[in-house]
């Protein structure tokens, strides 16, 4: 039995007919006259100034960037004088162009840096789209209403903007990429879009000094004034010096400037300039740290002679001076407190004091030269290798922590009076220096208190190497303190680590080999595994490869045995 449907009745039902719905689908678009258009996007076809591209050219490229989906939606690419790049992004069109027949960007003969074309729909969505997108840094650029045009690119009313970026423009505020707007790697629709737009920055940065992975920050900088801090060098065109000597000297502490008025730093003053002025003016360096490099290892150097200079006085000699100058290559600076510098003029030999650096710096010399991977791992901003005189510091947060133990209460004068009146070591080694401090802070006072053995209750013993390792708790805060000084650390006198066994916050781990302590180690518990948080051998030396293995060995031997003590005894059967 079948039914002819009526035509209406027929369009009524077609979803319930796959092939009449196909049929009435092509019917309805055989009688629409509509055509669809082949710009959606907008047709604008003078984004680039015609001796950059002819407006014809232009427009196939507008024309293909409307047929494409979102994602592809760019063309870059570059004609005889220049490079250029086009895409739409967020509602907007996006224009950029440089001259690639100029070697510098910044030489007089060169017009401009860059040029950048945005333009989108004057429609009051859009505006209020590209409003929310282009704050901060892209508002100067994108979004300033006074710089907006009216053009009209068919039926469609566009908001246009077109400038040529000069070197004033950049070092006035507009230091953002201007064709990189909103372009991620990650981004939706982005990714080739940013890919291509860093293809055309590269166009640029081959023409003008820059940083690494930074457009125009080495130029934007070229107004700026030196800091002490971070130091930022770019030329001058009036002025072919960089970094002056005067500015060199201007970052020593100014109670010893004139103490560094000699030929010897004279000479280094002006090396130090010369080198970083040369190594800005290479375009071939563009890390800023490399250039800094010069300056920050000549302030460490200056640092640690002034710190000498702050203890001993007018007294200290100039051969002294320059000599921790040149001490100051490998090893930073040792803060001190007025105390400390006032008692060690008092009892402590100029000579005696300068020695502990000597030897602590030979000491280390050796060290890198027997451990070159060690000498490579600790190279800092400086270009050196570079380290740190821990014991000696260790020895003054000590004398910082007795003395403040000491004079509480008591006004500045009689403080400092009793500091003067604490006793010196039998010998100015630095070693027993930090021993007969330790001592005396421990005997200020201490509230003696058993702490947590949860790891190991009583100590484990590993053969390794033909030596025994023996691994413990402190028993108690007694226990901790004498360690910290047969160990030379502060793990006895610094609060922080016996409270943070009290809590069970970390452990405190200290192992001996053949009855001699040596590793002081702090570990903590995260998501189920034991980590070494801190490890240090006697006076606080980091280890050197060979003892990590080895510790890493026999402890994870001492876990296993105490495992073994927790494991349930078997049953036994009746």
């Amino acid at each position: 039995m079948q039914f002819q449907l009526p035509a209406n009745l027929r369009e009524q039902v077609a979803v319930y007919d796959p092939a009449l719905k196909a049929m009435i689908a092509a019917q309805k678009a055989a009688n629409s006259s509509k055509k669809k258009s082949t710009t959606p996007l907008g047709a604008p076809d003078d984004l680039f100034p015609t001796e950059v591209l002819s407006t014809e050219d232009q427009l196939a490229i507008i024309k293909t960037i409307n047929s494409k989906a979102a994602a592809d939606r760019y063309k870059v690419g570059a004609t005889e004088n220049y490079a250029y790049l086009v895409y739409h992004h967020e509602s907007m069109w996006v224009a950029a162009w440089c001259l690639t027949d100029h070697d510098d960007l910044l030489a007089p003969e060169a017009p401009y840096i860059y040029g950048l074309t945005v333009a989108y729909k004057a429609a009051a969505s859009t505006a209020k789209k590209i409003s929310n997108l282009c704050t901060g840094g892209w508002d100067r650029i994108f979004n300033r209403e006074e710089y907006m045009t009216e053009v009209k690119y068919g039926r469609t009313m566009f908001l246009k903007r077109t400038k040529l970026f000069t070197l004033t423009d950049i070092q006035s505020g507009d230091r953002q990429a201007g064709w990189m707007h909103n372009l991620r790697s990650w981004g939706t629709h982005s990714a080739d879009k940013a890919t291509a737009a860093r293809t055309f920055s590269q166009a640029i940065q081959t023409r003008i000094p820059t940083w690494n992975n930074d457009t125009f920050e080495r130029v934007a900088a070229m107004k700026r004034p030196v800091a002490d801090s971070i130091i930022r060098f770019v030329p001058n065109r009036s002025d072919s010096i960089t970094l002056s000597v005067q500015q060199l000297n201007e970052t020593i502490d100014a109670d010893c400037q004139k103490y560094f008025d000699t030929p010897y730093f004279r000479r280094e003053v002006q090396r130090v300039a010369e080198r970083t002025n040369a190594l800005y003016y290479d375009r071939t360096v563009k890390d800023l740290g490399v250039i800094c490099q010069p300056y920050k290892l000549w302030k460490q150097q200056i640092d640690l002679a002034c710190d000498l200079i702050k203890v001993y006085g007018e007294a200290t000699p100039i051969d002294y001076i320059q000599k921790m100058y040149e001490i100051g290559r490998h090893i930073r600076r040792v803060y001190h407190r007025p105390q400390a510098g006032a008692w060690f003029r008092l009892h402590l030999p100029i000579a005696s004091y300068v020695g502990w650096f000597e030897k602590h710096l030979s000491e280390t010399l050796l060290e890198w030269k027997e451990n070159p991977e060690m000498r490579q791992r600790v190279i800092d901003g400086t270009g050196e290798p570079t380290t740190s005189f821990y014991e000696l510091n260790d020895t003054m947060n000590m004398m910082r922590n007795l003395w403040d133990s000491q004079t509480t209460g008591l006004e500045y004068k009689e403080r400092e009076a009793h500091v003067l009146q604490m006793s010196r070591p039998s010998r100015w080694r630095l070693s027993e220096l930090h021993d007969h401090v330790s001592a005396q802070l421990w005997m200020v006072g201490n509230k003696n208190e058993n702490l947590p053995q949860d790891l190991f209750p009583s100590p484990i013993k590993i053969n390794h190497l033909d030596s025994v390792w023996t691994f413990f708790q402190p028993r108690d805060v007694h226990q901790l303190g004498q360690w910290g000084q047969a160990v030379r650390n502060c793990v006895g006198n610094a609060s922080n680590y016996r409270e943070g066994v009290k809590r069970r916050s970390h452990f405190i781990v200290l192992a001996m080999i053949d009855q001699k302590p040596r590793f002081t180690v702090q570990l903590k518990v995260r998501n189920g595994v034991l980590e070494v948080d801190q490890i240090a051998d006697v006076a606080n030396r980091r280890l050197d490869d060979t003892e990590r293995s080895s510790y890493e060995l026999t402890f994870s031997h001492a876990l296993k045995i105490r495992e073994a003590q927790l494991a349930p005894e078997p049953e036994v059967e009746a």
